[in-house]
């Protein structure tokens, strides 16, 4: 149960086997936005837009044969409205209210859930993923994270007004940094290769 990847910062001490959520966090949806790797009752991911959590959530569910839970559609299914209707709708902290529900509600095991980006705000939904999953967060670089980004309202960014993307990177990091249990940089790395390293690290601490 001690084994670590060296390529993995762990802050984390106590694992609870099977039980044990591998709350992925891709702290990296404004990545370094957690983004991600999601949140499972297993694993779950908070970060930046397009850092990879849907991505790597999947890949890394069928490899360690989880369940993968994106709660932007979780949301979408709720509702029967896209994120950038209901934040049209009810405004960012209407918004907010929802998602963080949405968190609070999920009843699943062995499962990589990728929560949005903007989990990070709500406090009793990390308080729940702290206590019920491991939280990876996955590091991408700011540049990496701006070049891969499309529209900012269809991903249903909640964007203040008059707030950058970079505004929303600074502001979201050190909350990613408080959450994460795990650390992965994705600098120079594609997703096989993350997916690989994470899977490594789970496995091991079973041995």
């Amino acid at each position: 149960m001690n084994r670590k990847n060296d390529r993995i910062c762990d802050s984390r001490k106590d694992f609870s086997d099977e039980e044990e959520k591998i709350y992925v966090a891709n702290l990296a949806k404004v990545n370094e936005e957690l983004q991600q790797l999601y949140d499972i009752e297993g694993s779950d991911k908070i970060g930046m837009p397009a850092s990879g959590k849907s991505t790597i959530g999947v890949l890394l569910a069928k490899r360690l044969g989880y369940s993968f839970v994106d709660v932007d559609l979780v949301i979408q299914e709720k509702t029967g409205k896209l994120l950038k209707e209901i934040i049209a709708e009810e405004g960012d902290d209407g918004f907010l209210r929802v998602e963080e529900q949405a968190n609070l509600d999920l009843d699943v095991e062995k499962s990589v859930i990728a929560p949005g980006g903007s989990v990070i705000y709500e406090a009793k939904a990390m308080e729940h993923y702290k206590e019920t999953a491991t939280i990876v967060y996955l590091k991408l670089n700011y540049e990496d994270l701006e070049s891969r980004l499309g529209n900012l309202v269809d991903r249903g960014v909640v964007l203040k007004d008059g707030m950058t993307l970079r505004d929303l990177y600074n502001e979201r990091l050190p909350y990613y940094e408080k959450y994460a249990d795990i650390t992965l940089d994705e600098t120079g790395k594609e997703f096989g290769e993350l997916v690989d390293e994470l899977r490594a690290y789970f496995e091991g601490l079973e041995k």
